[in-house]
């Protein structure tokens, strides 16, 4: 029963002024959790944060493609998450100057770090990323000129 109001509410309900106060504020209401999984806990849902505020407003492509390079081994879900980020922002448009060298870097990088994620929990996330993936480099490309042979049908 701690365990599970640990997982459902001990980091939505210790929201204060810093992050270090919110570990503090944690590790003092559950005692028998280990101070260094309370820590991973907090940082998980920093990235989910991240993850969130990128999917829902226009951030610049580039950074996450170097999201994607940086996390590749610490985090690559996240690191997946933030190229898939970099493809729909560059799919719909944003970015300064963009040219296909930074798509086609986007592209590669979430497809490199989907080869590397565990094949058995995540093997039918990666067939639908890759069509995902796939979509978004084509749209690019047509919305480009670059390619007048591509179909989305």
């Amino acid at each position: 029963m701690t365990e599970e109001a640990y997982r459902r509410y001990a980091i939505a309900a210790n929201q204060t002024t810093t992050n270090l106060a919110k570990f503090r504020a944690i590790v003092k209401k559950y005692p028998h959790k280990p101070a260094e999984e309370i820590l991973q806990d907090l940082i998980a849902s920093l990235f989910n944060l991240a993850i969130e505020l990128v999917t829902s407003s226009p951030t610049d492509p580039r950074t996450l493609t170097r999201a994607v390079q940086d996390f590749r081994d610490e985090n690559p879900v996240f690191a997946i998450e933030s190229g898939l980020a970099a493809l729909k922002w560059l799919s719909l448009g944003h970015g300064y100057e963009i040219k296909s060298a930074d798509v086609l870097s986007a592209y590669s990088a979430v497809m490199d770090d989907g080869l590397h994620l565990d094949s058995e929990s995540t093997n039918y996330g990666m067939i639908a990323m890759r069509w995902v993936v796939y979509l978004f480099f084509i749209r690019y490309l047509i919305l480009v000129g670059k390619c007048r042979r591509c179909y989305l049908s």
